[in-house]
């Protein structure tokens, strides 16, 4: 008798797909009060997953972080 253990393969979840890592992200943003906020809250979400995403790269994701930055940073000097 072999004592081998076969892998079971799941279904990719496209509602919480493995790059989220669970609600660690929500966690996180809720926690600092970030999920008031959707800028900050991208900035937050695209730090963490940088480079966990299946055909993004760490700059991509870091790109679409900084851009929420730039726009949440443009906002606050609006209303100085």
């Amino acid at each position: 008798m072999s004592d081998r253990r076969t892998a079971t393969r799941r279904a990719p979840d496209p509602v919480n797909p493995a790059h989220y890592k669970g609600d660690y992200v929500m966690r996180i943003a809720e926690d600092f009060g970030l999920d008031k906020d959707a800028c900050l809250f991208q900035v937050v979400k695209y730090v963490l997953r940088a480079g966990k995403k299946p055909d993004n790269s760490d700059l991509q994701d870091l790109k679409k972080a900084l851009w929420y930055l730039q726009r949440k940073i443009s906002a606050l000097e609006v209303k100085s």
